[in-house]
């Protein structure tokens, strides 16, 4: 006899001595404890050995939501797929279609948390434009159409069309889509034909540098007192003086400065692995000097307000976007970026006849070919002395004006 409400009441949570399994239908039976607790379970037969599912416990688990749950693993048993490794993965036997949301969590969960580390950033944008517009859409049921509506509404802080924004979404949600087809938890093939172009645009490649008539404004300004502040020329100066990415800076920590041995470990790189850089002699003073700033603060560059409050945590790249605007505005400069110091770094170097393979180096960059995968020479000595040549260039472009670098106990 099948299974009821009334008959699972009776017996949930008081003292029982009856059968220690009662089968319902299909499949599907409950285990009774002595003290009560009864639990929803399916037995059947994998690959030729009894095997046993639990689907959960009365009353959190109602009759009627186990008689699904069972109804489901059979379909997947039948399929040729063990339910028991629906329930291992997470899906928990969902017997619903998976939904954008699920599809996309599961990809975020399963490879871009464990691999990347700009999980944060990656997870952000699919939650400000993907999941409010058709997250809760079952993923199956989606066009191409649906989509491109979707990134059509996509804006931007000024309210304009998010354009590149868009092209990178797209990119993501084809790398996500992907996975999840290939690892067998949904299928959907909307987005194949779409193409950047039909719905945003590519991220522009950059060109800008600074050239040396930049460079012989700029130079001088960053040693004198002016309304961008001490710590953020000093910020400036080493991404001009090592050409590093700003997270590589303002992520690291004061002990990944190793002022004895005259060495910089940067850990947090876009290419993921870790960047040893020489600390020349002329820029000690500099790193000296932000090490300073915030004497107890385990990073080189911490958020000041939370410092003063107590409080640990680097800078973000966000809060260091309009430092080069500021000197754009004063100095007369053309639009440039932090980001922009590695361009003129190794288009630089180039011109003053450093090997470029030691620039890719400077750079943080892997070297190309089968360099890559057997010289693991980090060139610091060849690294040094081109970031001494860089910085004797910087200094003889104002020769005249004998630039003066930062002295550790000098006053902002």
């Amino acid at each position: 006899m099948a299974l009821s409400d009334t008959k699972l009441r009776s017996i949930s949570g008081k003292p029982y001595n009856g059968p220690a399994e009662i089968a319902d239908r299909d499949g599907l039976s409950v285990r009774i404890s002595p003290k009560g607790l009864i639990t929803f379970q399916r037995r059947y037969r994998w690959q030729g050995s009894p095997v046993r599912i639990r689907f959960g416990n009365y009353p959190d688990l109602s009759l009627s939501e186990a008689r699904e749950r069972n109804a489901a693993a059979k379909r997947n048993a039948d399929k040729g797929i063990d339910p028991r490794f629906e329930k291992k993965i997470g899906t928990q036997l969902n017997l619903g279609p998976v939904t954008v949301r699920m599809a996309i969590d599961y990809w975020l969960t399963e490879y871009v948390d464990k691999n990347l580390k700009s999980a944060g950033k990656v997870r952000k944008l699919f939650v400000n434009h993907v999941y409010p517009f058709m997250g809760e859409v079952p993923l199956e049921k989606t066009e191409t159409r649906h989509w491109i509506a979707m990134f059509k509404d996509m804006k931007g802080v000024d309210g304009e069309h998010a354009s590149v924004q868009a092209g990178i979404l797209l990119s993501k949600l084809k790398q996500a889509l992907r996975f999840c087809r290939v690892h067998r938890f949904a299928d959907c093939r909307a987005l194949d034909d779409l193409r950047v172009a039909d719905i945003g645009k590519k991220e522009s490649v950059g060109e800008r540098r600074l050239v040396d008539s930049e460079l012989k404004l700029l130079w001088p300004y960053l040693h004198e007192t002016n309304l961008i502040g001490a710590r953020n020329r000093l910020v400036t100066i080493l991404v001009l003086l090592y050409g590093c990415r700003t997270v590589e800076l303002r992520s690291s920590l004061k002990s990944d400065w190793d002022l004895k041995n005259r060495v910089w470990t940067a850990s947090d790189t876009k290419a993921g692995h870790t960047v040893r850089r020489p600390i020349p002699e002329p820029f000690m003073p500099y790193i000296q000097r932000l090490i300073d700033f915030f004497p107890n603060s385990q990073y080189l560059v911490p958020v000041e307000d939370a410092y003063n409050n107590g409080k640990d945590k680097p800078v973000s790249g966000q809060s260091l976007v309009n430092i080069t605007n500021r000197i754009s505005e004063h100095l007369g400069l053309a639009t440039w970026g932090l980001h922009d110091c590695r361009r003129t770094l190794d288009t630089s170097l180039s011109e003053l006849g450093i090997p470029p393979y030691i620039i890719e180096k400077m750079l943080g960059h892997k070297l190309a070919g089968v360099m890559a995968v057997y010289n693991k020479h980090d060139y610091l000595k060849d690294q040094e002395h081109a970031y001494i040549t860089w910085y004797n260039h910087l200094q003889l472009l104002n020769k005249e004006q004998n630039v003066v670098s930062f002295k550790i106990n000098r006053a902002s």
